[in-house]
């Protein structure tokens, strides 16, 4: 199960609380936690978007990651590309990469159908100054007409300040 909570209310929830079914009662969790922004509310807003229930909660001052992303030139619809992300410490604090953040890709900033769990087991601790590059692939849909394209690609992670993303121009062919 996937969870997405927007809020533009104030003041901030403290407490999420989830009725469950047949009435057997309710479950409540903290809810001390700041994610990304929504455009959609009227003015500062936050939602969290992870897996089962989490981020449970974000250490602030947040981390700086910058990211860029290293793809080939072109590709042919119906098939898989081979592309690499470059996370940096950008910050003075270290990033603890645990949990894992999800991240999503797609084209133009726009159309991500999914979203993945980074496989960072391996990393644990960014240091401030230090990069660590991950592969990734994508496949490009088999119904996309030719043109240049932005690969674009997102981390998650609301322990970010101001999130990190990258792209890079794909020529579809």
């Amino acid at each position: 199960m996937n969870f997405s909570w927007y809020d533009c209310r104030q003041p901030p929830a403290v407490t999420l609380t989830i009725g469950l079914p047949d009435g057997a009662g309710a479950f409540r969790i903290p809810y001390a936690t700041e994610a990304a922004e929504n455009p959609m509310c009227p003015s500062t807003y936050r939602s969290i978007s992870r897996g089962p229930l989490s981020p449970a909660g974000n250490q602030w001052p947040y981390v700086e990651v910058e990211a860029t992303l290293n793809a080939p030139a072109e590709a042919r619809p119906g098939t898989r590309i081979t592309y690499y992300v470059t996370l940096r410490n950008a910050g003075n604090r270290d990033y603890d990469m645990k949990p894992c953040a999800d991240y999503n890709e797609g084209f133009n900033g726009k159309q991500f159908l999914a979203e993945y769990q980074l496989n960072c087991v391996s990393v644990s601790t960014l240091k401030p100054g230090a990069q660590v590059t991950f592969e990734m692939q994508y496949d490009v849909p088999a119904a996309i007409g030719p043109a240049t394209r932005d690969l674009s690609w997102f981390l998650l992670d609301g322990r970010l300040a101001g999130g990190s993303g990258a792209w890079a121009p794909l020529r579809i062919t």
